[in-house]
């Protein structure tokens, strides 16, 4: 069970970022879409990377940063909703919704506030 609820939380970051970078190109399109569907998987996978990941070196604390994720992740549901794209929609909201609360109970490395 540890792996599966971060495993589910991996596969809904990666399909968090294709949101990020497909919804530019097909809700805003032209000159301004390309450059926001480059730059905004870029500025939240470091803003992930840096504070939300497991092993951030900025961690923000262990209520906080499920929130963020939570919202990051929600985001990318309504990003897949205003686009049509139903079947991503269900495999992204999926594995959020059913990752979170398992990897919340069995975490796969205990966070420093537990220890």
């Amino acid at each position: 069970m540890r792996w599966l609820g971060g495993g589910l939380i991996f596969l809904a970051e990666l399909t968090m970022y294709a949101a990020l970078a497909w919804w530019p190109v097909a809700a805003i399109g032209g000159i301004l879409g390309w450059p926001l569907a480059l730059l905004l998987p870029i500025v939240v996978g470091l803003l992930w990377f840096v504070s939300l990941s497991p092993k951030a070196p900025r961690p923000i604390g262990a209520m906080p940063t499920l929130v963020a994720r939570t919202m990051l992740l929600a985001a990318g549901s309504l990003l897949y909703a205003s686009i049509g794209a139903t079947t991503m929609l269900w495999i992204h909201t999926a594995a959020w919704v059913v990752g979170t609360p398992i990897a919340v109970r069995w975490a796969v490395e205990p966070s420093p506030e537990k220890v």
